[in-house]
């Protein structure tokens, strides 16, 4: 009876320890990751990598590459991270250094916002193609099997079957999925890190300066700014910059929109967030005007314009669900459009007897027959 109470004890001790391992592994790499890598049937031949679709390809030499890196440090059970990109071209003059603060801090994690810094760096700079260089092998691993995690699992009477979860930082990998999507060729080269390469050195030198880096939690400080904060009024305009009205739908005016300047005195019906805004940039770029000021009547316009539209694109174009937001790739025109283009915001309210005036120019809207 003794000996079959020994057992049983023994048992749960094994079953509680197999528990606790497999729960650190939702969170931590093991010790022996690229090991693991190396010898799964995911290891890629020399001179490979995985494409933007997970799939086994040759890396092209010719690419930009951009190497990355994370490091964490732990202290009296407090968690802290780094990570960085480094150009070796000089790119983004080297690369650049970052606090890791999202909570729960890991390693992986921070490898992961290294990887989706690299490639929002890639497409800032208008680069097609890209080598993405990594020693994260837990990376390669769940980008190869598409963030989704298979395990055997004995039920009932020794039957197996085969659970299916996904591997942990899933919102990181929608962001990665959606950059990825905004350049030609991605390819993920792994490449394990050599202590004493001189590479190596610096990609350390770039972490320990992001861990030196004040904890910061997440901006979201343009959430708080009011329409007060975003505006100015129209006693403080400047002689020489262009005025463009813009009238939103459903109310007393016409839809649409008017540009007058010292060359150009137009009248346009349209309507539709941010489509006509979209039209109105590419017009001052097309007229080399470095300066214009709007002049709406729809807050809720302004206030995506000059505060949401700067969080979304630090959030990779989602929401606070992580969802992403919607007509994504006009957005998406407007924030480059505003890098060229300085806009001076006066909100509408209430509209003055120049506003009517002009909106008396603007023809009714007609919806397009299909």
């Amino acid at each position: 009876m003794a000996k079959k109470e020994e057992e049983e004890k023994a048992n749960r001790q094994k079953e509680n320890e197999q528990n606790a391992n497999n729960s650190k592994e939702n969170f931590c790499r093991s010790e022996n990751l690229a090991e693991d890598f190396a010898r799964s049937s995911n290891h890629l031949p020399l001179n490979h990598a995985l494409n933007e679709k997970g799939e086994i390809v040759r890396f092209e030499r010719n690419w930009p590459k951009v190497h990355v890196a994370a490091r964490c440090t732990e202290k009296d059970n407090f968690f802290s991270a780094g990570y960085c990109t480094h150009w070796p071209d000089g790119q983004f003059r080297g690369g650049r250094s970052f606090r890791f603060a999202p909570f729960p801090v890991t390693l992986f994690r921070a490898e992961l916002a290294a990887i989706e810094e690299a490639l929002r760096e890639a497409v800032d700079a208008s680069i097609q193609n890209v080598i993405i260089v990594t020693s994260s092998a837990h990376f390669m691993r769940a980008w190869s099997r598409r963030w989704e995690c298979t395990k055997v699992v004995k039920a009932d009477e020794g039957v197996e079957r085969i659970e299916k979860s996904a591997f942990s930082g899933r919102i990181f990998f929608d962001r990665i999925c959606d950059l990825c999507e905004q350049l030609s060729h991605v390819h993920f080269q792994f490449e394990k890190e050599d202590a004493n390469a001189e590479l190596a050195k610096e990609l350390e030198r770039k972490c320990a300066q992001g861990l030196s880096y004040p904890l910061v939690g997440k901006d979201l400080t343009e959430y708080r700014l009011e329409i007060d904060d975003l505006v100015q009024s129209k006693e403080c305009r400047r002689d020489g910059i262009p005025i463009i009205r813009l009238f939103k739908s459903g109310t007393e005016f016409n839809a649409g929109y008017t540009w007058k300047s010292d060359d150009l005195n137009s009248a346009n019906s349209c309507v539709g967030t941010p489509s006509v805004l979209v039209r109105i940039l590419e017009e001052a770029v097309k007229r080399n005007q470095l300066e214009i000021t709007i002049r709406a009547d729809s807050e809720k316009l302004i206030k995506s314009f000059e505060a949401r539209l700067e969080i979304w694109r630090r959030n990779g174009w989602r929401n606070r669900q992580h969802k992403r937001i919607g007509k994504l790739a006009e957005w998406e025109n407007a924030w480059n459009l505003k890098q060229k283009v300085d806009v001076i915001w006066e909100f509408m309210d209430p509209p003055d007897d120049e506003d009517r005036k002009e909106n008396e120019k603007i023809p009714k809207y007609k919806k397009a027959s299909k």
